[in-house]
């Protein structure tokens, strides 16, 4: 299964195909055009710059349609971007895309801290399933608060959307495998924990100024 980076990666070249084939045949194409054109040397060489021209052309209506494409995909959907640790303390990035969420229940964690379970939907064949559960301290509309615009990588390219940049845990315990049971996932489906963002920094902040101006 092809990942995401190489998806990224190879999605440019593909798009440049038209572009690529015209230069790596480009022997070839100039005998066509001098054979063509009756060896006449300046005819070939309009010959071979249409051809160039043309497949300049058809690239760059690649590249606007998968721009568009991208675009319109993202339109009216909000996107969670940033990292995600796992118990071994390595990160990777992450985009999750921000659907409609409700809170299911509280669980405590192993460390004796209460958390607010919230399920984030999809529609899958035209049913509402859950896509991945967060955990957080206090409510997520309070915590997701400061959206940006930002690149969001969907339908083969890149498209601005509005985002929520966010530091997530990977939750793995006893306690969440049975939360993903009463949530009626499938064993190993998403569960995070959201550790950091700047709706949660800044209402730290708050705090501690009214604490500050209250001394």
């Amino acid at each position: 299964m092809v990942s995401e980076e190489t998806k990224q990666m190879l999605t440019p070249i593909a798009l440049e195909t038209p572009l690529l084939l015209v230069l790596a045949l480009r022997d070839l194409i100039q005998r066509w055009s001098y054979s063509v054109t009756g060896y006449n040397p300046m005819f070939a060489r309009y010959v071979f710059l249409f051809v160039f021209i043309a497949a300049a052309f058809v690239t760059a209506f690649l590249f606007l349609f998968v721009q568009l494409n991208a675009q319109s995909a993202v339109a009216g959907k909000r996107f969670l971007v940033g990292h995600v640790y796992d118990r071994r303390g390595l990160a990777e990035s992450i985009q999750l895309e921000l659907g409609e969420y409700s809170e299911i229940g509280r669980v405590k964690s192993e460390s004796g801290e209460e958390w607010l379970v919230y399920a984030v939907w999809r529609i899958h064949k035209n049913t509402r399933v859950v896509d991945y559960v967060l955990l957080t301290r206090e409510r997520l509309e309070d915590v997701l608060t400061a959206a940006s615009r930002w690149n969001v990588y969907v339908g083969g390219w890149w498209a601005r959307a509005q985002v929520y940049p966010v530091t997530l845990l990977k939750a793995e315990s006893e306690i969440i495998d049975v939360l993903r049971q009463d949530a009626g996932l499938e064993p190993g489906a998403p569960v995070y924990f959201v550790r950091d963002c700047p709706g949660l920094i800044t209402r730290k902040l708050r705090s501690e100024v009214d604490k500050h101006e209250g001394a």
